[in-house]
């Protein structure tokens, strides 16, 4: 839309360069080491007894850069105490950081994120060559890399109220 003009946007029907211009990801993916995850769900679980923190790890699910651990917490147990402890239990799983979800849609856990010890390369042709990003109907669709499922992250623009755009002498606040 431009200047006040309602009129929607179409799809360009420029062919998009080919995506062999892109390097591919490597045909061999490197395979999760389901023992070193086992062993870091109970380190947690003793770390966060040692803050006197009664909770079970009863799942993982590995992504490319962190795991989410989730955790049943005890009866009686808030949310809220892990997310104060934040700090405290990164130093104590010797890692960076350590990210608190209290809320994981659809399940009654808590998140737990923590750093991979070794990232892995997202490749931009890899989430360029995705179904999810070639059938969408949008004009404006952009992808911004994957979630912790492997799934590449598409933002949708139309549930964005504002768009900060940078380049320019002075940023801009478009309102969507």
């Amino acid at each position: 839309m431009r200047n006040g003009d309602s009129r929607p946007l179409h799809k360009p029907t420029t062919p998009l360069p080919s995506l062999d211009l892109l390097t591919p990801p490597p045909s061999e993916v490197e395979p999760v080491d389901t023992f070193a995850l086992e062993q870091m769900a109970r380190l947690v679980e003793a770390r966060l007894a040692d803050f006197r923190i009664k909770a079970d790890v009863v799942n993982y699910s590995p992504g490319p850069v962190i795991t989410r651990f989730e955790l049943n917490l005890a009866p009686g147990v808030k949310a809220a105490r892990i997310s104060n402890l934040s700090r405290d239990l990164a130093r104590s799983l010797s890692t960076v950081a350590v990210r608190v979800v209290e809320v994981i849609p659809g399940k009654p856990y808590v998140g737990l994120e923590l750093p991979n010890k070794k990232r892995q390369t997202v490749y931009l042709r890899e989430v360029l060559d995705n179904a999810k990003f070639r059938d969408n109907p949008s004009p404006l669709t952009v992808v911004l890399g994957k979630d912790i499922a492997g799934e590449p992250v598409l933002p949708i623009w139309r549930k964005c109220r504002t768009c900060w755009l940078r380049g320019l002498p002075v940023p801009v606040n478009l309102s969507v």
